[in-house]
């Protein structure tokens, strides 16, 4: 499975798009490919991705398919299915009162195939720009495929504003119509030299404090949360783990290794999916705490990331920042 292959795979899980922290869980590629930019806001992030998504999702080819992939990317019709757990959205399936009901175990069986179609798919054919307009909308005549509206509008407040097209004036008729439409053109007349002489001279009087505009940088908000100095709790599971100074090439094991139910100070995380043990997510877990001291990294999915003894439903925590690059 390709990188990209593996970040559907972990968008997947856990609570799907509707994560805080989509922009930069993301990754470059996927940012690339689904033509999401550094200025975009959370909410125009989160509805290019279901966009993107729900794009692919129609072309799967039997509704249970669709039905099992919308909810295990948390973009399902149905509220009641917007759950934070991937194995309760799966269980919320197999007991809903309409068909198809997929179980929990044909559900993680077909999402392996949905997800080995999706990254055929990416790789096959650049995905297209969402179409929206200027406040972030979806433009209802650039819509692809039949032309119908996304399903998942609904749940993300998508909606088309009505706008006249430019340079046409609504006919009017009758003596009344004609006596507005003279007197629209004597005040347009009038108001216009007008409006042109006051913006000039607003923008002549405040030019000189007026800021330059921000350069368009990607945002950067877990390099802040690093620099500000936060550190995270996380207990190591039941086995300990290795660990190691560069986690994108580790060999042999270079640190004191984290001991079971360990608890340590965390700095951040890193997508470095360098070794399959990584498997799903790829993260590794940058460890402050003594005698690591910001040096070293170790795989996160061998901790505990708020499930109890006995439980392995979380891989990453995702409300742990990314390391800066």
């Amino acid at each position: 499975m390709t990188p990209i292959g593996k970040k559907l795979k972990a968008l997947s899980h856990n609570e799907g798009v509707r994560r805080v922290d989509l922009y930069s869980f993301l990754g470059e590629d996927l940012r690339a490919l689904w033509h999401i930019k550094p200025f975009d806001g959370p909410e125009l992030v989160r509805k290019k991705v279901a966009w993107q998504l729900d794009r692919l999702i129609k072309q799967l080819p039997r509704e249970k398919h669709k039905v099992v992939a919308r909810a295990s990317f948390n973009i399902h019709d149905d509220p009641t299915s917007w759950l934070p757990d991937l194995t309760d959205r799966q269980e919320w399936l197999s007991r809903r009162k309409t068909e198809p009901r997929p179980s929990v175990r044909t559900s993680r069986r077909l999402m392996n195939r949905i997800l080995a179609d999706f990254e055929a798919s990416l790789r096959a054919s650049p995905p297209p720009v969402m179409p929206v307009t200027s406040d972030g909308a979806m433009q209802e005549t650039e819509l692809p495929d039949d032309g119908e509206q996304p399903s998942l509008d609904s749940q993300l407040d998508v909606e088309t504003p009505l706008v006249p097209e430019p340079g046409i004036m609504p006919l009017v008729r009758g003596p009344r119509g004609c006596l507005l439409a003279v007197i629209l053109v004597c005040l347009a007349a009038v108001a216009i030299p007008l409006l042109i002489f006051v913006i000039r001279a607003g923008t002549a009087d405040d030019a000189r404090n007026i800021p330059s505009p921000p350069v368009a940088t990607e945002p950067s908000p877990t390099v802040e949360a690093t620099a500000s100095g936060k550190l995270y709790d996380a207990m190591q599971g039941s086995k300990g783990a290795s660990v190691y100074s560069d986690p994108r090439g580790p060999s042999g094991n270079d640190g004191p290794k984290v001991k079971p139910w360990q608890k340590v100070k965390v700095s951040c995380k890193l997508y470095a999916p360098s070794l399959p043990s990584l498997d799903p997510d790829g993260y590794w877990y940058r460890l402050a705490s003594e005698p690591w001291n910001n040096a070293y990294y170790a795989p996160a999915n061998t901790f505990m990331n708020g499930d109890k003894p006995g439980e392995n439903n979380h891989h990453t925590d995702w409300s742990i920042p990314d390391c800066p690059s």
